[in-house]
């Protein structure tokens, strides 16, 4: 309704403005002269001076005249501004009610949560298989590699931050009980989750892919439980391998839908992640070709 009114009060409006210029670009018969109207019929002299008297009167009241369209058309586009202001401020307030919603279900991970997250990737890595109450060995042996995890970790938050900017990055999530490494806001509908795994073993490679898509998908549905705006919600699977792991497997991104679920997993090492700029980056996340 408020698009309606709006479109009818800018055509009045041009009505209005353009009236006078249609009106006074017409020259009424006031060129002929008093010799050329003589020689017509009678009736046409009659036709002729009854234009004229009209064309006088109107030009004489053109622009009170014109001020009737304008006036109709600042009425009803003023009315459809108010219709608008009304819906939007309704649209408004269930996007707050939206975004507190989500404050209240996306939390931040705690520091322990992060540091259990990462001693889980590190030994997910070295295919440690160990009951979980001997974690505390493994994680005197292998402190210095989650260590460089969670350096490297937060050099890809950084870059993204960089790329997408700070306000629409955010870092190590929990939805329910999923966490979830970051969650990228790429325009004003549409949401990337990012999960980031390190493998230097070529041999699980393919096992710890099929893991990272079954990840993104269940992380995905969870969100958009959620974030009921947010439909478009992709899942991005970053992958930063070892050089013996890049040098049989060739296919640096890999597609898939699940369940009407957009994925995508990105293959690099490191070296080539820190080669990327800005803009080759967002390219490479958002794109699905």
């Amino acid at each position: 309704m408020y698009k309606f009114c709006a479109s009818l009060g800018i055509i009045f409006i041009s009505f209005g403005i353009i009236l006078p210029w249609l009106f006074l670009r017409e020259s009424f018969d006031t060129l002929l002269s008093t010799s050329d109207i003589s020689n017509l019929t009678s009736t046409a002299q009659i036709l002729i001076l009854y234009r004229q008297k009209v064309a006088l009167w109107f030009a004489q009241n053109i622009f009170i005249i014109a001020t009737i369209p304008l006036t109709a058309g600042l009425f009803f586009l003023v009315y459809g501004i108010v219709l608008w202001n009304r819906k939007q401020k309704i649209v408004d307030r269930k996007d707050n009610l939206e975004n507190e919603k989500l404050e209240l279900e996306i939390k931040k991970m705690s520091p322990e949560q992060i540091l259990e997250k990462a001693i889980n990737e590190v030994i997910e890595d070295s295919q440690d298989e160990r009951v979980e109450d001997e974690q505390p060995s493994i994680f005197n042996k292998q402190e210095n590699s989650i260590n460089n995890y969670l350096k490297f970790e937060n050099i890809i938050i950084h870059k993204l931050r960089d790329c997408f900017g700070p306000s629409n990055v955010r870092s190590r999530l929990k939805i329910e009980n999923t966490q979830i490494d970051m969650l990228v806001r790429i325009n004003k509908k549409k949401r990337a989750i990012i999960e980031v795994k390190k493998i230097s073993n070529s041999s699980s490679f393919i096992k710890r892919q099929k893991d990272v898509v079954d990840f993104l998908r269940n992380a995905v549905i969870n969100y958009n439980k959620l974030a009921t705006t947010f439909k478009e919600t992709i899942g991005i699977g970053l992958l930063i391998i070892s050089d013996d792991v890049i040098n049989w497997h060739p296919d640096k991104t890999s597609f898939y839908t699940i369940d009407n679920i957009p994925i995508k997993i990105i293959t690099l090492t490191e070296e080539e992640f820190q080669a990327l700029d800005n803009r080759e980056l967002k390219i490479l996340i958002t794109t699905f070709d």
